[in-house]
């Protein structure tokens, strides 16, 4: 029997401290008649700073048709910021079903006209990548440039890159056709911290598709109910009840 990538969803529910706790919601195959997986957690847990690897086990919550949900709890975990890219490598193990992947632990609030990353104050250093980051080598050549964040479309193997090297993402998505393949495809990577709509439309439908992540917009687009926005360049931030991210053009 060959083996199949399921889709699956990984949700923060409560991230302190010394304890995490996540949802997992995965979606089998249709008309499978297989059994859930077992489904593990494999990476670091920290102990001041000390790390050493640890394997945390999921309880399956419950199943209903083919969407299957487990529950995980991290006891000290190691929580993914651009400055310290700790990631967990998740794994699937069924009769039929057998894959892993790469997920960092962080969830991005806003909290007045702040941005607070798992928890703590955070004020980025921003670029805006106008054409989108398309390789791992651009990636790199940001975060060389000193930069912990960009704005900016991207495809997956740019997002996995910036996952590993420490590069927030606030994903830029152009139009409504794009929009649910976009979240489908990068949601589940630790650097995809935000979307960045171009419209009212593509915002309201990230908004259905994906509850759990901010959606901003550029200063000049005036996206009502936009959690946050980006001043590109000279762009004015004055006037704005939410926090104003300030990006630049990336230099050449």
């Amino acid at each position: 029997m060959t083996t199949q990538r399921p889709s699956w969803r990984l949700i923060p529910r409560r991230l302190w401290a010394t304890e995490a706790v996540l949802d997992i919601e995965l979606n089998l195959p249709e008309q499978s008649e297989e059994r859930p997986p077992q489904v593990r957690l494999v990476g670091p847990a920290c102990f001041g700073r000390r790390t050493v690897t640890s394997v945390y086990e999921a309880t399956l919550a419950d199943q209903t048709s083919n969407l299957v949900r487990y529950q995980l709890v991290v006891t000290e975990p190691c929580y993914w910021t651009p400055e310290t890219p700790y990631t967990y490598r998740l794994q699937f193990a069924g009769a039929a079903t057998r894959t892993q992947a790469t997920v960092g632990l962080r969830h991005l609030t806003v909290r007045g006209r702040k941005l607070w990353l798992t928890g703590r104050r955070w004020e980025p250093r921003a670029c805006h990548v106008e054409a989108g980051l398309r390789s791992d080598q651009a990636v790199s050549a940001i975060v060389n440039k000193g930069y912990r964040l960009a704005v900016a479309s991207v495809d997956r193997s740019a997002a996995a890159t910036a996952s590993e090297v420490g590069l927030a993402l606030f994903v830029v998505v152009a139009d409504k056709q794009t929009a649910e393949r976009t979240v489908s495809e990068l949601s589940n990577e630790a650097a995809v911290l935000a979307w960045v709509a171009s419209s009212e439309a593509v915002a309201q439908l990230l908004r259905r598709v994906d509850p759990m992540r901010p959606i901003g917009c550029l200063t000049n687009a005036e996206i009502p109910g936009s959690d946050f926005q980006v001043a590109v360049g000279a762009a004015s931030a004055d006037g704005f009840a939410v926090p104003v991210v300030h990006a630049e053009p990336v230099p050449g």
